[in-house]
């Protein structure tokens, strides 16, 4: 998958929130396969098993937080 287009399906169908379960994201039509795609690519970060989060978001946050 072409990451413009990964880019723009993650971004179209994220949940609203910050840290997403992988029943939520499959909910909202982000697939198996779109999230490991998204994960290599960098697009978003396994936090653990099942939970999920956008790199921009957990990148930008504070060491402390």
């Amino acid at each position: 998958m072409k990451p413009d287009s990964l880019r723009a399906l993650v971004d179209g169908r994220w949940p609203g929130f910050s840290v997403a379960s992988t029943q939520q994201l499959a909910a909202a039509g982000l697939e198996d396969r779109v999230l490991t795609a998204a994960v290599r690519s960098g697009l978003i970060v396994r936090l653990m098993r099942g939970a999920y989060v956008r790199s921009s978001y957990w990148h930008g946050l504070k060491p402390w937080v």
